[in-house]
């Protein structure tokens, strides 16, 4: 292998978007954060306020009357009536009491302090009435859509292997409030979500909800919920568990729910994002298809989880991103540069960067899918967050093409644009600007060479463009890689000094 060959071989490795590489991968980690955290605020908002609408059987039965919602100075009498001896005075003030927590801004902080969290722990026993252990969950689960410091004293005082008692219920009530609060403490912060998943059996007690049968759509709502709660911060839980859940995960993107589809969406993303290993454990199952068809639906919740996953997995080696692209990714992607939202058309963009620094015929793959024009457009008009995702997809190309992909590129009028991002101030742009400009006036120099002119066409063009005056300009760059990259094609295309491309190192 020659020096500039092995050059090639360590951009490739650089430059590809892994989900560990530098600061725009970081961004993008955040982006997905942030997006996560948003749906999470919103379904806890919905949890807070939640009335008593779904309960059956056993809620039922249990026919409580209109209630107005105690007042914080009632809470010492709800307190006592919650121990007394008498069963129905106990329903009567636990009802009282969650209808306290389900208020919008309830008075969480004070609750815990008046010691109720200390009472509430005896009432998850099984042998006690459903009434109570469900009354006492739906205060837990809104007790825990607080702030991690409230749901640490949740955690610490034990509460944890009693909720996981709830999912061995019969009562469908008991297994979703159950499947809810965790969900809610494992969303919170990753200690929380350990201490979840020291418990051995959690992740084959929550897939059996999934084969109950008396499964409802609440209770699939919330078990998938925790399930992507469960994978979604690093380090994940082992690779065995994942690969037990895989089957259910994929069969719920099939589901006629949307917010069931967007969770398991959501799930998929988290494993994908942790590396080879969890990527290789999603191809083994049937939801890549699924995840490119769920690219075209135009739901946010859906398609942005779906357009990340496919994202993370093509970012993978060229053997995984090759699983995607045989399942009619390109086919699929194409509408999604035209999306008003700027996200969508940068994580697309950033797909195809991965996949034009893969294999030639992967290059070719996205030539012959009509991009390199769009790509060229979307240079020349968009907005420069979204010129950069794109310049990545066409010096990608460039560097890791054939010599006729290249020149097709070329031919698409491409040269200038890489002559003109030379001006932008990015030490990154510069830098795949400056690998695209030595590729091209290599391949144009081979080919002079090879017909007896000694023209280097492209070096031609180039001259017309003024490179000579911005590659001087950044000669003198403090990035090294990038001054010496200038210097180097200043000396041996554009003076009278020639060089073989073999002794650049």
């Amino acid at each position: 292998m020659s020096k500039f060959q092995k050059k090639l071989k360590r951009r490739r490795d650089l430059f590809k978007h892994t989900t560990n590489y530098g600061e725009s991968i970081n961004k993008r980690k955040q982006f997905t954060i942030q997006l996560s955290q948003n749906k999470r605020e919103q379904q806890l908002i919905k949890r807070r306020n939640l009335n008593n609408t779904n309960q059956t059987n056993t809620v039922s039965q249990e026919k409580q009357k209109e209630k107005k919602t105690p007042t914080i100075d009632e809470l010492p009498t709800l307190l006592k009536g919650i121990q007394s001896q008498d069963i129905d005075e106990v329903k009567n003030n636990l009802t009282s009491l969650r209808i306290m927590v389900s208020e919008k801004d309830s008075p969480i902080d004070i609750i815990i302090e008046e010691r109720t969290l200390q009472i509430l722990i005896h009432f998850l026993y099984p042998q006690l009435d459903n009434y109570i252990r469900f009354q006492t969950a739906w205060i837990l689960t809104n007790l825990c859509s607080g702030t991690t410091e409230q749901t640490l004293i949740v955690v610490e005082l034990g509460f944890i292997p009693k909720l996981i008692t709830l999912l061995d219920s019969e009562d469908a009530n008991l297994i979703e409030q159950g499947l809810w609060c965790l969900g809610n403490i494992a969303s919170d912060c990753i200690q929380f979500r350990n201490e979840i998943l020291k418990n051995e059996f959690i992740i084959e007690k929550i897939l059996q909800q999934f084969s109950k049968k008396y499964l409802t759509l609440n209770i699939t709502k919330n078990a998938v919920w925790l399930l992507s709660q469960l994978f979604r911060r690093s380090p994940l839980p082992d690779v065995s568990l994942v690969e037990m859940a895989l089957p259910t995960i994929s069969s719920l993107l099939k589901s006629t729910n949307y917010s069931v589809i967007s969770d398991a969406c959501w799930t998929f993303n988290y494993i994908s994002n942790e590396g080879s290993d969890y990527i290789d454990a999603i191809l083994e199952f049937d939801a890549i298809p699924i995840l490119v068809q769920l690219l075209r639906n135009t739901r946010t919740q859906i398609q942005t989880p779906s357009l990340l996953t496919i994202s993370n997995i093509v970012s993978g080696n060229n053997q995984q991103a090759q699983s995607v692209l045989d399942e009619e990714l390109l086919d699929n992607l194409k509408y999604l540069l035209n999306d008003q939202q700027n996200h969508i058309r940068k994580e697309t963009l950033r797909i195809l960067s991965n996949i034009t620094a893969g294999t030639k015929s992967q290059i070719r793959a996205v030539i012959k899918s009509g991009y390199i024009k769009k790509i060229i457009d979307i240079l020349k008009n968009d907005v420069w967050s979204i010129q950069k995702q794109a310049l990545w997809v066409l010096s990608n190309a460039v560097c890791e093409g054939s010599t006729k992909q290249v020149n097709y590129i070329l031919k698409c009028n491409s040269l200038q644009l890489f002559c003109f991002f030379l001006c932008r101030s990015e030490p990154k742009i510069i830098k795949i600007c400056l690998d695209a400009i030595v590729k091209i006036l290599q391949i144009g120099k081979d080919e002079s060479e090879k017909n007896g002119s000694y023209i280097n066409k492209y070096k031609l063009e180039m001259e017309e463009f003024q490179i000579l005056k911005d590659l001087q300009r950044i000669a003198i760059h403090e990035v090294k890689s990038i001054s010496k990259i200038a210097n180097y094609l200043i000396d041996f295309y554009f003076t009278n000094e020639q060089e073989d491309i073999e002794n650049f190192d």
